[in-house]
């Protein structure tokens, strides 16, 4: 290996160390220990902080879970109360379609009786009625002729007359009625030997009612669609067809 020569520093001032290698050992531990102590103050001081910064982010974070907890509560309280009201308004749904289901097939029968009884002679008399019609959950009898129509409710009436012809009337004027499907004379008898002042004919109709005559109660109410004006347009016409109209006329 090369040595590297030592130049001589000129001007400097001489300076030896009359001091014992331990001293100078010594003294650079006690830096050393300084250094040390001040590293472990800066740690201690470093985690006392980051102690504290997590006790207060630890701490907001409670609050804020309380805070949570409590609009959590609230929010629940106010659904119960929420609740109740849907049930209600379920339950009041519920018994609104109960009711419009049940009432569907309903028939006003007095009021078809009052206005069958005010178009009856004089000399007729109804004697017996029975009035039936299909339930809710049943469908409509088909008509059983191709004169009948489709019935949704049907009246029996047995009626006495002095006159045969009050009766086939009387049946005929029955189409007046609002809701009328057909009706029909089942049969007509005379009755020979009958109290004085009593009817000798007696006859059973059938009379026959289509949707129009059901009361319609509780049935939801369906909002009116206006209709569509039409425009109406004149017809057109061929000119030649006018021209031989015209000419017919003119002879």
């Amino acid at each position: 290996m090369n040595r590297r020569a030592v130049m001589p520093v000129l001007g400097a001032s001489p300076r030896a160390s009359l001091l014992p290698p331990e001293i100078r050992v010594r003294a650079h531990l006690k830096t050393l220990s300084r250094l040390m102590v001040a590293a472990v103050a800066a740690i201690a001081v470093l985690a006392v902080a980051a102690t504290g910064i997590t006790t207060v982010l630890a701490s907001a974070a409670a609050g804020e879970l309380d805070r949570s907890r409590a609009q959590t509560a609230a929010l629940l309280a106010e659904q119960a109360t929420y609740s109740e009201a849907s049930d209600l308004e379920t339950e009041v749904a519920v018994v609104t379609a109960a009711q419009a289901f049940a009432a569907s097939t309903e028939v006003a029968w007095s009021h078809y009786l009052d206005l069958a009884g005010v178009t009856l002679p004089a000399s007729m008399r109804i004697e017996d009625v029975t009035a039936s019609a299909a339930a809710p959950w049943q469908v409509s009898a088909a008509p059983t002729g191709p004169l009948r129509g489709l019935a949704v409710a049907t009246f029996q009436l047995t009626v006495s007359s002095s006159s045969e012809g009050d009766i086939t009337g009387w049946a005929r004027s029955l189409s007046a009625l609002p809701g009328f499907a057909d009706s029909s004379i089942d049969g007509l008898s005379f009755i020979a030997d009958v109290p004085e002042g009593e009817n000798n004919y007696s006859s059973t109709i059938t009379l026959n009612l289509d949707a129009s005559a059901r009361t319609g109660r509780f049935a939801p109410e369906i909002a009116a669609v206006e209709p569509v004006p039409v425009v109406a347009t004149a017809p057109t016409t061929n000119s030649s067809s006018t021209g031989s109209s015209t000419a017919d006329a003119g002879e």
